[in-house]
């Protein structure tokens, strides 16, 4: 939505190409800020994430398609 993407536009004249994807798992290890972190006025918190570091929570497409089903965790 936030780069203009509206389900009322026809988008079927556009070709989509899908690229190299890359799931990752957000569990409570994960390193993440979240709004509880913060005091009241905190606001447009900004960080970098390293890839590298976030590896160990990779997850496969079929882990995902569960999630998505109503399986799994």
């Amino acid at each position: 939505m936030a780069a203009g993407f509206s389900r009322d536009d026809d988008y079927s004249s556009f070709r989509w190409i899908s690229g190299p994807h890359r799931f990752l798992h957000v569990v409570e290890d994960f390193p993440r800020i979240t709004p509880a972190m913060f005091n009241s006025g905190v606001e447009r918190v900004r960080y970098d994430l390293s890839l590298v570091e976030c590896e160990q929570f990779r997850v496969d497409d079929d882990f995902v398609r569960d999630i998505l089903k109503g399986g799994g965790q």
